[in-house]
């Protein structure tokens, strides 16, 4: 079972520089506001990251030091 989320009827079957260059600046709108989305939550990302990664070297070195071979 499905849902239709949305649809969009195309007329036109040809893709024209103009829609390249939309299609461009779409793309570096985006990374532009992927790049500001990260920057907004970097103090809170920031601080989950370090704790992450302590727990994974951690985890890390518990695997190694208690690791039983079979």
């Amino acid at each position: 079972m499905g849902i239709i989320v949305g649809t969009e009827i195309i007329v036109e079957e040809n893709i024209y520089v103009s829609d390249w260059i939309k299609m461009l600046f779409f793309f570096i709108f985006m990374i532009i506001a992927r790049y500001i989305m990260i920057m907004s939550f970097w103090p809170i990302l920031k601080s989950r990251i370090i704790y992450f990664l302590l727990y994974f070297i951690v985890y890390k070195i518990m695997v190694t030091l208690f690791h039983r071979v079979n």
